[in-house]
């Protein structure tokens, strides 16, 4: 049960806000000295479970922290149920799948500016050495303890953010998998950039290895979860309201004729359902139904549908793939 019925809490002394939650009594063995990793801002938060759960906000405004207090305690909410289901087994796809989203993620928002070539040439070393059972070894004994270990210090954290941005718990099996799929992942996203930071921008052939990553929390929720359904014009008014000392109104103003048109289209379906092939299917109803030329939509309505379906603080689960160029 949480402590203050899912508000967030005021740190007397310092004027954050904080997710303060108590641990359910009947998970308390099993989860005590395990930690959580949770949404916060454009970030993620790692706390160690004990009675009670605490990460702070990150902020001192009580209107977002009650934005970022909703997205973490939802992903808490999702980890308990998780854990009482008891741990879950990846496939190969899934797994490769979930690599996908991280593949994705590094590329698209280090691509324009990928910094020196060399920053992106350690990263493939580093990643090597974990793969050789070099980093992080601390007390493990043995060839393959060693390698987990390492393979954990470098990438356990992005296994972490992926799983608990799906409130997901897996088996053992399962989570070396994933790390090894990430490693991969990695790899070609440290290739790609060291391409970009040498003027190379050819096309990603590398980004099609990945299939996009289909949500087990719900494609299509039903049940109890319809009450927590996101549809587009849900997730364009937090957005607009997250955004209104931020953005122009000008901004603003367009972004909302683009996404009316994709409230039409997708109607009451949750974003999180919605695919690459879904947004294609869209742009070309705006051609051919709506009469809108690809350059506009190319220049204003994946724009739109971009800042508004791919922000970490305001949509709790998974982000679908970003939409690229149409013609």
């Amino acid at each position: 049960m949480a402590l203050m019925t899912a508000r967030p809490w005021k740190d007397p002394s310092t004027g954050v806000y904080h997710l303060r939650q108590r641990t359910p009594r009947k998970l308390l063995a099993r989860v005590r000295g395990q930690s959580v990793t949770l949404p916060v801002a454009d970030g993620f938060a790692s706390v160690k479970i004990g009675d009670i759960v605490q990460a702070s906000l990150k902020t001192k405004e009580a209107s977002e922290a009650r934005k970022r207090h909703a997205v973490a305690d939802g992903a808490l909410k999702r980890f308990w149920e998780a854990q009482e289901a008891g741990p879950t087994s990846l496939t190969t796809r899934e797994a490769v799948a979930l690599a996908g989203t991280l593949y994705t993620a590094f590329t698209s928002v280090l691509a324009d500016d990928p910094g020196p070539p060399e920053r992106w040439e350690k990263a493939l070393r580093l990643n090597a050495k974990a793969r050789a059972g070099e980093l992080g070894l601390g007390l493990a004994i043995g060839k393959e303890a060693n390698q987990r270990a390492s393979m954990e210090d470098r990438f356990g954290g992005f296994a972490d953010a992926v799983l608990a941005r799906e409130g997901l718990v897996v088996d053992q099996k399962s989570r070396d998998l994933l790390l090894s799929t990430i490693a991969s992942a990695m790899d070609d996203a440290s290739a790609k950039l060291t391409r970009n930071a040498r003027f190379d921008y050819s096309p990603d052939v590398a980004a099609l290895k990945y299939p996009a990553w289909e949500s087990r929390s719900g494609a299509e929720p039903s049940g109890d979860a319809k009450a927590e359904r996101i549809t587009v014009v849900e997730l364009f008014g937090r957005w607009a309201a997250y955004n209104a000392d931020k953005k122009a109104a000008g901004t603003i103003k367009r972004y909302r004729g683009s996404l009316q048109s994709l409230v039409q289209f997708a109607k009451d379906r949750d974003v999180r359902s919605l695919t690459p092939d879904d947004l294609y299917a869209w742009a070309e109803h705006r051609r051919d139904a709506e009469g809108v030329s690809p350059q506009s939509i190319n220049k204003n309505d994946f724009v739109a549908a971009s800042a508004v379906l791919y922000q970490p603080s305001l949509i709790r689960t998974h982000e679908p793939r970003r939409a690229g160029r149409w013609t």
